[in-house]
């Protein structure tokens, strides 16, 4: 057991105790604590090609599995363009087994608590996620992820979902569990949904929409969203976005994978240019870094016919009647 160990790496230090408590089955102790650390400095940089593979030999049947438990603290860890600080790590592997739990951190305002299980007992790990993120700035943690459509204000974000395989792109396919969203006095950022509907509006009044400016963003009081995420697919039919303008519902889906959006929201302008409330469909397509907005000409045709027709009944009954 090595203890009052110090460690200097850059500009990260490491204090703490680790050892191994058995020397029959390897098991290793730790205790460690780490002032601060930022992971990208040790990536390749982007642009790099790929090292060429070495030559891979059989694993070693009679090899030990990992055996290991301990504690890591880390002060303040940068990593992937993500900032986070009091990170608390609580581990133990054992039998093919690691399992991670409690999991916490303090990330952008807010809270992160975690419970992460990866089994390779079997040909194809498990990957299990337990994941609460609350009283998040949801905006900086989107904005870190570079994505031109995103949602800013704070919330709570929670994930429970199982997926099988050990690189990134198995796991994202068959990703499968839900997903929950609830943010408020926030913004959807890279879309203004006013503007679209505002030129939904001109396309039924048969007049210009050239006055109405796309700010680029749609306030809200409260974004509230639940998805079924079946192998790397997530699906909702229960999107609310609410403000004192405009109230949008919706579904549709999220191909993880692909990065491939396809929604249907239903506007409610609540106030509208001309003053009467209307009801606009909008498509969204595309995919997370380049989305296509744009009213649902189709939907809105077929709505209008069918409003037309329903004012011609009208008309209709009441000649009858009076």
């Amino acid at each position: 057991m090595l203890t009052d160990l110090t460690v200097t790496l850059d500009e990260t230090t490491l204090k703490g105790r680790a050892g191994i408590t058995d020397l029959a089955t390897n098991a290793v102790e730790f205790a460690l604590a780490v002032d601060r650390i930022d992971l990208d400095r040790y990536l390749p940089p982007a642009n790099q090609p790929p090292a060429p593979k070495a030559p891979t030999t059989p694993a070693d049947a009679t090899a030990k599995p990992l055996d290991a438990s301990g504690t890591l603290t880390v002060g303040a860890l940068h990593v992937s363009m993500l900032d986070l600080t009091q990170v608390a790590v609580t581990l133990a592997a054992k039998d093919k087994v690691i399992h991670v739990f409690p999991l916490k951190a303090q990330v952008y305002g807010g809270q992160y608590s975690g419970d992460i299980t990866f089994d390779s007992r079997e040909a194809i790990p498990a990957l299990s996620l337990d994941e609460h993120l609350s009283g998040i700035d949801v905006g900086k943690l989107a904005a870190a992820e570079s994505r031109k459509v995103h949602v800013s204000g704070h919330g709570n974000v929670d994930l429970k979902a199982t997926a099988h395989g050990a690189a990134a792109d198995a796991i994202m396919k068959t990703l499968t569990g839900r997903f929950d969203l609830n943010v408020e006095n926030g913004a959807l950022e890279g879309m203004d949904l006013g503007f679209q509907l505002a030129r939904a509006e001109a396309v039924l009044s048969r007049q210009s929409a050239a006055a109405v400016t796309d700010t680029g963003r749609t306030k809200f009081d409260a974004l509230k969203l639940s998805a079924e995420i079946v192998n790397g697919v997530a699906t909702t039919k229960d999107l609310i976005i609410a403000s004192p303008v405009i109230k949008v519902t919706g579904e549709g889906s999220a191909n993880l994978p692909t990065q491939a959006l396809d929604f249907a929201l239903l506007a409610d302008t609540l106030k509208s240019v001309s003053g009467t409330p209307l009801k606009i469909p909008v498509k969204v397509t595309g995919t997370f870094s380049n989305p296509a907005v744009r009213p649902d000409v189709e939907a809105l045709a077929k709505g209008a016919l069918k409003q037309k027709a329903q004012d011609l009944i009208q008309n209709k009954l009441k000649s009858l009647f009076h």
